[in-house]
């Protein structure tokens, strides 16, 4: 979540409730229709995502998909962007 995702929610959850805060800036899932969905958001320690971050998701993608099935251009670009989208790979 962003701060003003937080924000956005802060007084509606009453106090005492328990939260789990996750720190996996990288997501990926698949469809119904079987489309590779990716979802970056910027780490919180601040660091780029570098080449060993893109050849994990790389890798992880041609586990599920076969290789050579990843667009490695693409999932550049979401790390980089890093902006919370929900982006499908096509």
């Amino acid at each position: 979540m962003h701060p003003e995702d937080i924000e956005s929610v802060f007084w509606r959850v009453p106090v005492g409730t328990q939260v789990n805060i996750i720190d996996a800036p990288i997501k990926l899932g698949w469809g119904a229709d079987g489309e590779v969905y990716i979802q970056a958001f910027t780490a919180t320690d601040d660091q780029a995502f570098g080449m060993d971050k893109l050849l994990s998701v790389v890798s992880l993608i041609e586990e599920h998909e076969g290789e050579g099935r990843a667009n490695y251009e693409q999932v550049s670009r979401v790390l980089e962007e890093a902006n919370g989208q929900i982006v499908p790979l096509s």
